[in-house]
């Protein structure tokens, strides 16, 4: 449906209603980002996600919410189970470029609207990797750092973007992984 008929809708029916993305806008966001990123290794990592994500089956989540993934130190609340907070804590790609945002924005604006995505989740990966590592390192943590950590080699994962920003690949964490994450 146009916007101009959505638009004409809500005005017959007095109300606001909330604005939805097509499937189609996200796809034409994606492949717009593949024409314009050049290639340094922030927009190669970006232009992978957007062909993670058009390929149908794909888990387009990427951690990318920094304050509550540092905040899970202390472990997560019990009814609180691994993969919801991987859900709470994560980016969905395909909706993020859904999002009425980017449809009016200059191709440059456009770009620089994009590349924090990648920042956000080496941030991530650089608290996980410094914070894993130490002595003592909860639980919430160990099993974040895994799941990416398993996603970088798992070709439907937003993270095998990042395959070759990982160089810590312990398969015995795998055991740990199954028994305490999931």
């Amino acid at each position: 449906m146009k916007r101009t008929t959505i638009l004409a809708w809500i005005a017959v029916l007095g109300c606001v209603l909330p604005a939805a993305a097509s499937a189609a806008d996200w796809k034409v966001n994606a492949e717009r980002a593949k024409k314009l990123l050049g290639d340094s290794d922030v927009d190669k990592r970006t232009k992978c996600m957007g062909d993670v994500a058009l390929r149908d089956g794909t888990d387009d989540r990427v951690a990318n919410d920094f304050w509550n993934i540092q905040q899970t130190a202390g472990g997560l609340p019990e009814h609180l189970s691994f993969e919801k907070f991987v859900e709470l804590v994560s980016l969905k790609y395909r909706e993020y470029l859904g999002k009425d945002m980017w449809t009016d924005l200059s191709d440059e604006e456009f770009v620089d609207g994009l590349r924090p995505l990648d920042g956000n989740t080496l941030k991530v990966f650089d608290f996980l990797n410094g914070t894993v590592h130490q002595a003592g390192a909860g639980n919430a943590h160990r099993c974040l750092w895994n799941y990416i950590l398993f996603g970088t080699h798992d070709s439907d994962s937003m993270y095998s973007c990042y395959s070759e920003v990982f160089v810590d690949d312990d398969a015995s964490e795998k055991e740990w992984f199954e028994k305490h994450c999931t």
